[in-house]
């Protein structure tokens, strides 16, 4: 379990629930709550299994590869995090 979502995840956010995902025997990622929770699911379930950074996946790059199945319990009204195609990040330092 990792309870470190913050607003506007960034990448340096996404370190602890890497460590998490990619123990054995994690089989998912959950998201719980609005639009960051959703959206740090998302880049977790993809980075659970696929090798790389986030700007690795950055638009217009299509992802065809596997990916942990993200569970999401949405509680926001917004409409944008729980996209099941999209996952909005920022890079936490510049390329």
């Amino acid at each position: 379990m990792n309870a470190g979502t913050v607003p506007d995840p960034t990448t340096d956010s996404l370190e602890a629930g890497l460590a998490v995902v990619r123990e054995p025997g994690a089989d998912s990622a959950i998201g719980f709550g609005s639009g960051s929770p959703m959206d740090t699911a998302k880049a977790l379930g993809l980075q659970g299994v696929q090798a790389g950074r986030m700007r690795d996946y950055q638009a217009p790059h299509t992802i065809l590869g596997p990916a942990l199945p993200v569970i999401a319990v949405p509680t926001g009204q917004r409409l944008g995090g729980t996209l099941p195609t999209v996952c909005r990040t920022r890079c936490s330092s510049p390329p």
